[in-house]
């Protein structure tokens, strides 16, 4: 719960009702997390955590399409600040910010979120 939502009431009942959906669902035989796709994962969190920021910096400004960039205000594995920094090396970004949200911002507010990435595609 820690990394995903932060430690309000409001949240963490939002965190244990996804916790529910997600153990229902794979209790019924929905999808499961391969050992191959989690190890997939790490190597490139581990690889983005490795790249010198001046790499990351160009690869940023490198991007031309237009960016959706979303994230919860109280996120601990990705502060909102990195965010906003991100941000700023994007030629055409727009950043939404979900307040009392952590890293699970999208399942928190997935009404809200669904419409923002909606409106985005459709501009």
């Amino acid at each position: 719960m820690y990394l995903f939502y932060p430690e309000t009431e409001a949240a963490r009942a939002s965190g244990y009702e996804h916790f529910d959906h997600v153990s229902a669902r794979l209790a019924n035989g929905g999808p499961a997390v391969s050992e191959t796709a989690a190890q997939g994962m790490l190597t490139a969190v581990a690889t983005l955590l490795a790249a010198p920021f001046d790499q990351v910096v160009a690869e940023l400004a490198a991007i031309k399409h237009p960016v959706l960039y979303a994230n919860g205000l109280d996120d601990v594995m990705i502060p909102a600040h990195n965010s906003y920094v991100a941000v700023q090396h994007l030629d055409n970004a727009t950043l939404v910010l979900y307040a009392g949200a952590g890293h699970a911002f999208l399942f928190q507010y997935a009404k809200a979120f669904t419409r923002q990435v909606a409106d985005f595609l459709a501009a």
